[in-house]
């Protein structure tokens, strides 16, 4: 059985998209005889996610091993993903006086972006109670996680480490891969949670601490290196470090999928939820010829770019070493090592990386409109990342579902020969040399 490990991307309130993606998922994973969490045929093994990803792929994460544990998902109730984005809504008489309102405002501020003078924002009073206020948030809809003390009595702690330091073990499988940027050692190293080890909620509110307006999360991590004489050289010394946005660092993780010292534990494919368009289109669905020139249009595309910087990065790595597989460029000791890895995109503009067919090894990647959508109430723009409009966050997780409906759908006409109808409106990839 083929495994495959599922990746969202941040992008603020447009990740209430990824929550409808992952809740649909969600309802059609299943757990085989051997206690596999089975999804369209193949074994979850991993998750990983950045700032509204990392928050969405967490509780995710949880809810496929209380389906593990034996607890069924009721399709009447809410999973924890769900839970989180629905109450993430701002009301007008909510937990701060005139929520909705002050989030309008602050939108609307957002939208003048190059417009009008601005003063530098930092992080205040107000935003760390909002930060305080979204933790409390994450662990209402976590909910109750004694499920994971049978674990944690069998398995251990797991000591919290580099992806390639894991290897496939009972109870450590799916992994979690969290992004986060060590504002002061320049370090990108996920954080990393198992069953065995989960994660605690101050990592997952790092992913999310933008530093012009959140302050930076300290996290207790071990070290080798003795400070200020609380250990000696060698052994493990607790120090605090300090992390920002893993906007910053990795949008989301996805190479790290691929650092187990265990080929056969590493994905066949990674699903990437994608917020950030790669192209810039027109209404018309074409790439744009001119350049954005309004400054509200630069400081929009400018935003799109860098959130996509990392992830694009990554896949260029894998798609690489894919193609070192294809033309025998490989050692055998490489070709034990690493594996052939397909990328397979579920994307909130619609235009999503699927892979070729494995018999057209020198055809490159394609994105695929899998169906046209559409937002009906908001021009989905930078300043709208920070819009929690419930009318907004609901249809935003309708098109997710709708998405990844879409995305099954595609895959299953794929592999009964059928070239869906979508397929007429693909277009070859920057890489065309390689093969996803």
């Amino acid at each position: 059985m083929k495994k495959i490990a599922i990746a969202c991307q941040g992008g603020g309130s447009h990740c209430a998209f990824t929550g409808g993606v992952l809740a649909a998922l969600l309802r059609q994973v299943r757990v085989d005889d051997e206690h596999r969490l089975v999804l369209d045929g193949h074994e979850i093994v991993g998750l990983s996610g950045t700032s509204g990803g990392a928050v969405s792929a967490y509780l995710a994460w949880l809810d496929l091993l209380r389906l593990r544990a034996g607890q069924r998902l009721a399709d009447d109730a809410p999973l924890a993903v769900e839970r989180f984005w629905r109450g993430n809504t701002a009301q007008l008489f909510g937990r701060f006086p005139y929520d909705l309102l002050t989030n309008l405002t602050v939108v609307g501020l957002a939208s003048l972006e190059g417009t009008l003078p601005t003063l530098a924002s930092t992080p205040n009073a107000a935003t760390r109670a909002i930060q305080a206020h979204m933790k409390a948030q994450i662990e209402a809809a976590a909910g109750d996680l004694s499920f994971l003390q049978p674990i944690l009595e069998a398995e251990g702690s797991l000591q919290p480490a580099r992806a390639k330091a894991l290897r496939p073990a009972p109870g450590n499988f799916p992994v979690l891969l969290l992004g986060a940027a060590n504002v002061n050692q320049g370090t990108f190293e996920p954080f990393i949670g198992t069953p065995s080890h989960p994660p605690s909620t101050d990592q997952i509110v790092a992913s999310t601490a933008l530093p012009d307006v959140f302050p930076s999360v300290g996290i207790a991590t071990p070290t080798k290196t003795a400070r200020h004489g609380a250990a000696a050289e060698g052994e493990d010394a607790p120090a605090t470090a300090y992390y920002w946005d893993g906007l910053l660092s990795q949008n989301p993780p996805i190479s790290d999928f691929l650092g187990f010292a265990d080929r056969a534990a590493k994905p066949d494919e990674i699903w990437i939820v994608r917020i950030n368009p790669v192209a810039r289109r027109n209404g018309a669905g074409r790439i744009a010829i001119e350049p954005p020139t309004r400054a509200t249009e630069i400081a929009d595309r400018r935003n799109e770019l860098a959130g996509n910087l990392s992830l694009e990065q990554e896949k260029r790595f894998i798609r690489r070493v894919n193609a070192m597989h294809d033309k025998g460029a490989l050692s055998a000791a490489g070709r034990n090592r690493y594996k052939k890895v397909a990328l397979w995109g579920i994307s909130l503009d619609g235009w999503s990386d699927v892979p070729e067919d494995e018999r057209q090894p020198e055809g490159g990647w394609r994105e695929v409109r899998l169906k046209t959508r559409r937002m009906h109430t908001q021009v989905l723009d930078y300043a709208t990342k920070l819009l929690r409009s419930p009318l907004f966050l609901a249809e935003l997780d309708a098109l997710g579902r709708e998405a990844a409906q879409e995305f099954l759908e595609h895959r299953r006409a794929l592999r009964e020969g059928v070239e869906p109808a979508a397929a007429a409106t693909a277009v070859a990839g920057a890489q065309a040399a390689t093969t996803v």
